[in-house]
């Protein structure tokens, strides 16, 4: 929400606040951190659950917000060709990006001679499956929520 003082409805685009997990994406890794999402004049700032830390994200320097369909994620695009950098906001708890270690060794499994399937890989495609229907079902709920701070974020960039 916004946090002028002094500010009203009729001043600026307003969001209520929203427990959100930020996913920072990069190549070599992608780390969750759970904590608040708000909008205030000039700022997206995220404040993390665990470590208070904020992380402000001037609105000047988002080049474009959008919700990812059929997910409940709020996609912050930074910048752009080399300088981009791309931050993805859930609106509920991600899934486990990939499928946890089996406690025995991989076997291979009878297949088609040639065919690769093993069952890592199989594993891994059933965690995805998984994680798709998991992410469409948790959206089913937040649209709306989402798309308003889309529009509040892009009125934000325009000068309320």
């Amino acid at each position: 929400m916004w946090s002028s003082p002094g500010a009203t409805r009729e001043d600026w685009s307003v969001v209520d606040e929203a427990v959100v997990w930020m996913v920072p994406l990069r190549h070599g890794g992608t780390v969750e951190h759970k904590g608040v999402l708000t909008l205030e004049p000039g700022s997206l700032v995220f404040t993390d659950s665990r470590s208070g830390e904020r992380v402000e994200i001037p609105l000047a320097d988002i080049n474009k917000a959008r919700r990812v369909r059929g997910s409940p994620i709020l996609m912050v695009i930074l910048g752009d060709g080399r300088a981009r950098s791309d931050v993805a906001f859930y609106f509920a708890q991600p899934p486990p990006l990939r499928p946890q270690p089996s406690s025995g060794e991989l076997r291979r499994i009878f297949a088609p001679l040639g065919s690769g399937d093993t069952t890592s890989e199989r594993t891994t495609k059933r965690v995805k499956r998984s994680n798709v229907g998991y992410l469409s079902t948790a959206s089913a709920g937040l649209k709306s929520r989402i798309e308003e701070w889309v529009e509040a974020i892009r009125a934000g960039r325009q000068g309320g």
